[in-house]
């Protein structure tokens, strides 16, 4: 259904809105709907776009034409590292980390491990005792290889895709990341003839030493996907949807107006608009 929005029909609905709404706010999809469900005011109105291009180009849209009550909030993905947030619209922001999920995950440093152990605390101890260190180090020692081949594949354009990855095979003795050119030979292609060769890895390294010395490369749906393959490698029966779901829940009033990009994005509509997007900042 996503898949046929473009942002002249997303326009052409706020246009069309006969409610007189103070604002909208335009996200990508829906996680980003199930965090803000209850939070966004009441005379706010919230529109899932299906994906962050069209979410800017309806943004732009609406500015070009004099609507200055149309905000937006997109993923960050790798746009900072590549520099392309400087072209976002004016009323568009971009998470912290890689997306919304990976912002609730880096809002407090025991999120992560808090919400895995909710469902599988025998498992979370049999990766911490193996690994010597917290889960999440494990989580993320997968998640920034991946990342890494994301960008390495972004920057070049490799045809090399990533949705859904399966974590399990990447997983070695003592819970330990695979080599990076395995993270690559299990991507799918697009191009039958596209060989991963010495100079593709030689990228992926490169953006390895990118990745590796931060979180915010990690995208929500790998964390997700990373974290329910480790504890499946310890005998914990866990699943993606109960996963994301208590990431998803961890979206507190408290945790909402602590997150940088929300922070941004509400004190701008404040300024421009004098209106409060979530009621999280209401005074």
């Amino acid at each position: 259904m996503l898949d046929s929005v473009t942002a002249d029909s997303i326009f052409a609905e706020i246009l069309m809105d006969e409610t007189s709404p103070s604002a909208f706010l335009l996200v990508e999809g829906p996680d980003e709907s199930a965090v803000f469900y209850g939070h966004v005011s009441a005379d706010v109105v919230l529109i899932v776009c299906g994906g962050k291009k069209t979410v800017l180009g309806a943004v732009r849209l609406a500015e070009c034409n004099g609507n200055g009550n149309v905000y937006g909030l997109v993923d960050n993905d790798f746009d900072r590292i590549q520099g392309l947030d400087k072209h976002y619209p004016a009323h568009v922001v971009a998470t912290e980390a890689y997306d919304l999920i990976a912002d609730l995950v880096m809002s407090s440093s025991d999120v992560l491990r808090r919400s895995l152990s909710a469902h599988a605390a025998s498992g979370v101890r049999a990766i911490e005792e193996a690994l010597d260190d917290s889960v999440d180090h494990g989580v993320f020692a997968l998640t920034s290889r991946l990342a890494a081949a994301r960008l390495a594949a972004k920057r070049k354009q490799y045809p090399l895709t990533f949705k859904g990855y399966n974590f399990t095979p990447m997983i070695g003795p003592g819970y330990k990341p695979a080599n990076l050119i395995r993270f690559l030979d299990h991507a799918a292609c697009r191009n039958p003839q596209f060989v991963v060769d010495a100079t593709v890895l030689e990228e992926v390294e490169a953006a390895f030493s990118e990745t590796d010395v931060t979180r915010h490369t990690s995208g929500g749906h790998d964390i997700v996907g990373a974290s329910v393959a480790l504890l499946r490698k310890a005998g914990s029966q866990v699943s993606i949807k109960t996963i994301s779901g208590t990431l998803i829940a961890v979206a507190s009033c408290q945790v909402l107006a602590s997150l940088t990009c929300l922070v941004e994005l509400t004190t701008m509509a404040r300024a421009d608009s004098g209106v409060e997007l979530l009621d999280c900042f209401a005074a």
